[in-house]
């Protein structure tokens, strides 16, 4: 009797096994394009760069997937920070399944210091995306840090020359003129065509408050910024001051603090007299130009008045102190 009763528990045990093992669901076929990342070859995550330095990014994968990769594959930027690689990379050779390939791609540190990070998929030779992961949808990714070397400012600039209108040009009213300063990149970071030269101060005179760089300059080099005015109506003396703004939209400047700035100076028609006395990149200059006559020496002095210029005295955030009298006779 007791020999039945473990004959029947083994039956059904036996029973329910053979319904569970039948009831189970088939394995997924592997997918035809499937990635697996294997390694950072070179630029292991979190490496740090200076500002516009070379990269040479190499990803190792394996072919997980039942398609061989041809060379009409490729891995492709899909978002975050491309670092001017290019968009497109074919595979360098055919991977069969269970294989792996070095895949490298050239790029460029940003200038601006700060973490940057680029996804990339691969395609296949019928531009469909696929990538790594259990589902072989996931990026794999350059994941870089940018410092300026020690010592060095990222963005800073060095006036040259007034390569036209040298200060205290006269103009006669309303007439338009084109004021072009000579600078150089004194500063780690390339300048880019987001670049601009900026009003920040004075007399605007007809111009555009913002004015792109007209090409990119690198450190070291130099660029010609032209910006078009116009010569005030009223006769007097007038200054517009401009410093540059970087892509990020920061504004720096000129001297050896990174915060003077560059202006057009000029007189427009008129008898004018100015005593003007200012400071420019840390090196105090001053100007006397006086009119006078025999008879301008009997006015008395309530005759002496301040010039337009006298409105835009010492706009001190911006590192500029000027004071000025001006007199007509």
């Amino acid at each position: 009797m007791k020999s039945k009763r473990v004959s029947s528990t083994v039956i059904v045990l036996l029973a329910l096994f053979a319904q569970f093992f039948w009831t189970l669901p088939p394995a997924a076929a592997a997918p035809c394009d499937a990635a697996q990342f294997v390694a950072d070859v070179t630029v292991p995550d979190g490496t740090t760069f200076a500002p516009g330095a070379a990269i040479s990014k190499t990803w190792r994968l394996k072919n997980v997937g039942t398609c061989t990769w041809t060379t009409s594959y490729a891995v492709v930027f899909v978002s975050g920070s491309k670092m001017g690689a290019p968009t497109v990379v074919n595979l360098p050779s055919s991977v069969a399944p269970g294989e792996t390939v070095d895949v490298t791609v050239n790029m460029t540190a940003p200038n601006t210091p700060g973490h940057y990070r680029g996804y990339w998929k691969l395609r296949n030779a019928a531009n469909v995306l696929f990538g790594v992961g259990a589902n072989a949808n996931s990026p794999f990714f350059i994941d870089i840090k940018v410092a300026a070397s020690p010592g060095s400012v990222c963005d800073k600039a060095t006036f040259l020359s007034d390569v036209t209108i040298p200060d205290g040009t006269t103009l006669t009213a309303g007439t338009p003129f084109t004021k072009t300063w000579r600078i150089r990149n004194d500063g780690s970071c390339t300048w880019t065509t987001s670049y601009a030269l900026v009003f920040v101060a004075g007399d605007l005179l007809g111009a555009s408050p913002t004015v792109n760089l007209p090409s990119s300059v690198a450190p070291g080099q130099t660029v010609d910024v032209s910006v078009n005015m116009v010569a005030p109506t009223a006769s007097g003396h007038y200054r517009s001051y401009w410093m540059l703004r970087n892509a990020s939209g920061k504004k720096f400047g000129f001297g050896s603090s990174g915060t003077w700035g560059i202006f057009a100076d000029i007189n427009v028609s008129g008898t004018y007299a100015a005593a003007s006395v200012y400071h420019r990149f840390g090196i105090e200059r001053v100007n006397l130009v006086w009119h006078t006559s025999i008879s301008s020496r009997r006015k008395s002095h309530d005759q002496i008045h301040p010039t337009p210029v006298s409105q835009i005295d010492r706009p001190q955030h911006l590192g500029f102190y000027h004071c000025s009298l001006g007199a007509t006779f």
